[in-house]
């Protein structure tokens, strides 16, 4: 899987999300890192039966921003689903989380009541909310 990169962002491995730096919460944004964002979805995606086949990230020169690409196997059939994701640490845009399911594409933008509250941005990816089974 490749990205296409625009704007001066480069592609990156897994593990180097997790050694980019995390700004300083404020009063009115607390960062989460990148890396934090992509475990939520696997996490979430895995609960619910779906396989991560494989995997694309990619940031901006300064670490602020980041996109990826998480390529899962169909249990319904002989194609992939493919779900989106971003995150910023500059607030230029909240997380989000888009899936292209057999060519529809779903967009998810993240309303995220508190920092407790990340696992509550992947339930529409997978259908269900986790509080409910």
């Amino acid at each position: 899987m490749t990205l296409m990169l625009h704007k001066g962002a480069q592609e990156i491995g897994y593990d180097m999300l997790r050694t980019l730096d995390l700004p300083e919460a404020t009063r009115s944004h607390v960062p989460i890192g990148h890396h934090e964002v992509v475990d939520m979805v696997r996490y979430s995606l895995g609960f619910y039966g779906h396989e991560v086949t494989d995997e694309a990230h990619s940031v901006t020169p300064d670490g602020a921003r980041y996109f990826g690409l998480l390529t899962l196997k169909s249990a319904y059939g002989d194609y992939t689903d493919t779900v989106g994701l971003r995150n910023s640490h500059d607030k230029t845009f909240p997380i989000g989380i888009a899936v292209n399911a057999a060519s529809n594409l779903t967009r998810f933008p993240a309303k995220r009541r508190s920092k407790s509250d990340p696992p509550g941005l992947c339930w529409p990816v997978v259908g269900a909310r986790p509080d409910h089974g």
